[in-house]
């Protein structure tokens, strides 16, 4: 029984050291391997006339779906609409007064 114990005690601060080296071996800004980096997610995103001047990527006015920007969700829904119609995305026009305009459709991915 003492045998037991003993054994118990010695290897309770095994653990706490292997998770502590465990944890000093995380990232300091949370990511794991299997986040996408963080340039990806944070950076300046091109004006979007730029975008589709430099792919030529016409806008394509769907008459059935040209309302889908001013409901909600708006541009998700536009967008899952245009795929519905098998363009490969969607953009919202806006309005001088900031409000959603017009729904398109578009075949590039910017």
């Amino acid at each position: 029984m003492a045998s037991r114990t003993s054994a118990a005690a010695l290897l309770l601060p095994l653990l706490v050291l292997v998770l502590f080296a465990a944890a000093a071996g995380a990232r300091a800004d949370g990511a794991t391997e299997f986040s996408p980096p963080r340039a990806r997610r944070t950076g300046q995103v091109p004006g979007d006339g730029v975008v589709r001047a430099e792919k030529n990527c016409p806008l394509v006015r769907v008459p059935s779906i040209v309302d889908a920007c001013r409901s909600a969700p708006g541009l998700p829904a536009c967008a899952a609409q245009c795929i519905v119609y098998h363009y490969r995305g969607g953009y919202c026009d806006m309005l001088p007064h900031g409000r959603p305009g017009d729904c398109y459709c578009t075949n590039c991915l910017a």
